[in-house]
């Protein structure tokens, strides 16, 4: 594990963030954080992205630690790194809000070859639309990117376009 499987870190990191399914009960973010830590010290991009999760667990209060791990992984390229940055900028959860920084990202990843992170994208966008949150409000293309993630069987999407409607 250590040198040559040392992704199995990865796997078991998860398993002890609670996050794989029917294994909930192995969840000790202690453990986690000792193999996260061993990503991280890697400069691998999904260390900084389970390192800010991880920070979720231990202090979900507003703490610029998370979006900075998950802005380190998204710059590294993990698009869904991005997506989870982007919504800390929109609604400020864990950090300050900036929705022109939340804008830019969505914009960026719209345009991605990952269908999860388009739909994801596309209905935080669509959302950023209908409210005016750091962009004109446009009504139409908030209906057009709900309308693209709602075909692509997004159920929120699809909620908020009968909304729109």
């Amino acid at each position: 594990r250590q040198k040559k499987y040392w992704y199995a870190n990865i796997d078991i990191a998860l398993l002890y963030l609670g996050q794989i399914n029917n294994f909930e009960n192995y969840k000790d973010v202690g453990k986690a954080e000792l193999y996260i830590n061993e990503i991280v010290d890697r400069n691998i991009s999904v260390g900084y992205f389970l390192k800010a999760q991880l920070l979720v667990e231990i202090n979900p209060k507003n703490n610029n630690e998370i979006c900075e791990n998950y802005r380190l992984a998204y710059d590294k390229g993990l698009g869904l790194a991005g997506v989870s940055l982007g919504a800390e900028y929109l609604t400020g959860k864990h950090c300050d809000k900036n929705y022109p920084k939340a804008f830019t990202i969505f914009s960026n990843l719209v345009n991605s070859s990952n269908d999860e992170i388009k739909i994801l994208s596309s209905t935080n966008l669509a959302y950023m639309y209908l409210n005016g949150l750091g962009v004109k409000k446009d009504i139409s293309k908030a209906r057009q990117l709900y309308t693209y993630s709602a075909e692509k069987g997004y159920q929120p999407a699809a909620d908020m376009l009968k909304k729109v409607e």
